[in-house]
């Protein structure tokens, strides 16, 4: 009896299995870690959000009253309207790029492209009062009296304030990617 051939390579079935197991663990890991992409972008805001209002705090201290809103500043290429808290005392470092406003900004554009939102009760023009007593009184947790907000369009990339929508606040319950700004309050 002779005894056979040792083998020379995998059968078409047996790379068949190992193709598909890569696939079914692609499926899997490729979800994840998009998801962990959009948490940390989610994670980073609220940390700038919560470095520009300590920022801003700071300047209230210094100057008797919070930075206008009226107007948008440069800061290193981008527009924002609190831009005092960066030049020429740069009570924050952090970049005021919104992540999630990577496009044209709102489609109502008074959002500037890459700009984080601040309005505030800044008696010079009207439309930032209103827009902050419509954000006000449409989200039930928010202050009844704030003087502020900061904010970023977050993962839809629509501004809810600008657009005066029913659901301005972002709550990462509805889905990580659901409709809503991230909004911070201040004092």
């Amino acid at each position: 009896m002779r005894n056979p051939e040792p083998r020379q390579g995998f059968t078409l079935i047996e790379l068949l299995i190992v193709v598909a197991i890569i696939g079914i663990l692609a499926a899997i890991a490729v979800p994840n870690f998009l998801n962990a992409q959009l948490r940390a972008k989610i994670a980073r805001v609220e940390g700038d959000l919560q470095a520009m209002k300590t920022a801003i705090e700071m300047y209230r201290s210094d100057h008797g009253g919070y930075p206008p809103s009226c107007t948008l500043e440069t800061v290193n290429g981008v527009q924002f309207r609190a831009g005092e808290i960066f030049s020429p005392v740069a009570y924050a470092n952090v970049p005021a790029v919104d992540p999630f406003n990577t496009q044209e900004g709102s489609r109502t554009s008074l959002f500037a492209a890459m700009e984080y939102f601040y309005l505030n009760r800044d008696k010079t023009c009207g439309w930032p009062i209103t827009l902050l007593e419509w954000t006000i009184t449409n989200v039930p947790t928010a202050p009844r009296h704030a003087e502020y907000l900061l904010s970023s369009q977050g993962p839809d990339n629509l501004s809810e304030i600008q657009d005066q929508r029913v659901s301005p606040i972002y709550s990462a319950s509805n889905g990580l990617i659901s409709q809503g700004d991230i909004i911070f309050f201040g004092p």
